[in-house]
């Protein structure tokens, strides 16, 4: 077996598969901050919505207090072990110089065992990340079929031939039509009106010649005039009526359709939750892999140094410098990466204040 095995000390994937998922823990709490923002959903057809909404918001709180930290952990490790290594490194280079002395290079294979028992450490934690990501990816996925189950009776209950949005439609027509009706009262009334003025003020003028011959006529003009304002008095009252009846409909119309979007909102905020996560599965599982695999590239070195070779010291002192460099890079990294992931929230109560507060400046 060759020693001279680039990677022993350090392992360039590690640096790339952390930035994956500081970018995957970053997108999740962007979904995150989305759930616990929505506003609480109240559709009459969907009485379990209000428990899923409540279940997920858990979910989402649950990411925030247990899993974020266990990520941002990772990025901690490749601080951890940095340090570490820098720490070992003038050590390391001591005794790589004096390889071919017993002691050196016995001391030299213990700070490597040291090390390798850190990165052991490392790999655990990044196993109990991807088996907590795991479990909450169950989570999500029953969250998902909520909100779905919820769409889809929506569709039925709420949007259907007979849904609360097409009868809610049916009584706005009939309401429209009640409004006609008591304009055609109201200008029947007048007209009426009209007509009795007009038999009033000629049977007056007629009684002078007449000695009271028209007196049935002012009569009938009364009584006419009498008729015409009550059918216009009644079409006045019901009009007004079926004003308030229309404006508290279209209220609710317009309330349902918003609820309704805010629902499907959700919907799709979980389902690219759902990816996400599976996302950061995936780069929590690499980063474990690149853990390992430098575990297993000390291994080798360890094994190989067990044989003396008398040129062992001149590539070991390489590759001390080579890691070097890696573990800076990958330290200056992963503490720009430390702040990142963290999104403040706010609970609306209901989904019109939101969006109030989302509309740009200067908006009408």
């Amino acid at each position: 077996m060759s020693s001279k095995k680039k990677g022993a000390l350090s392992n360039a994937q590690l640096k790339n598969k952390q930035l994956d998922v500081t970018k995957a823990s970053t997108v999740i709490q962007t979904y995150v901050q989305m759930i616990l923002q929505q506003p609480d959903l109240k559709l009459v057809a969907l009485p379990n919505l209000p428990a899923h909404q409540q279940t997920a918001r858990s979910h989402g709180n649950n990411w925030n207090a247990t899993i974020l930290p266990l990520m941002a952990k990772t990025d901690a490790d490749i601080i951890d072990y940095a340090n570490k290594f820098e720490a070992f490194y003038e050590d390391l280079v001591k005794y790589a110089k004096d390889l071919n002395n017993p002691e050196s290079r016995k001391k030299f294979v213990e700070g490597l065992k040291l090390l390798q028992n850190t990165i052991k450490k490392k790999d655990a934690n990044v196993a109990q990340v991807v088996k907590d990501l795991s479990s909450f990816h169950t989570n999500l996925n029953t969250d998902f079929g909520n909100f779905e189950s919820d769409v889809n009776t929506a569709a039925v209950k709420i949007e259907g031939d007979s849904g609360e949005i097409k009868s809610l439609s049916k009584q706005l027509d009939a309401i429209s039509d009640a409004m006609d009706k008591d304009i055609g009262l109201m200008a029947g009334g007048a007209v009426t009106i009209v007509a009795g003025v007009a038999m009033i003020v000629f049977g007056a003028i007629s009684e002078i010649p007449s000695g009271g011959m028209s007196t049935a006529l002012i009569g009938g003009g009364v009584l006419v005039v009498s008729a015409g304002t009550v059918m216009e008095t009644f079409g006045s009252q019901d009009y007004s009526q079926q004003i308030e009846k229309q404006k508290s409909t279209r209220e609710k119309l317009k309330g349902i359709k918003i609820e309704l979007v805010g629902l499907k909102t959700t919907k799709g905020q979980i389902g690219n939750f759902v990816k996400a996560l599976q996302s950061a599965i995936t780069a929590a599982s690499s980063l474990q892999a690149a853990w390992g695999a430098l575990d297993a590239d000390l291994q080798e070195l360890i094994t190989a140094l067990q044989d003396v070779n008398p040129d062992d010291g001149s590539w070991v002192l390489d590759e001390l410098s080579r890691a070097k460099k890696d573990w800076a890079d990958a330290l200056d990294q992963a503490k720009k990466l430390q702040p990142d992931g963290k999104v403040p929230t706010k609970l609306y109560q209901n989904l019109q204040d939101a969006f109030k507060e989302m509309k740009p400046r200067g908006s009408a």
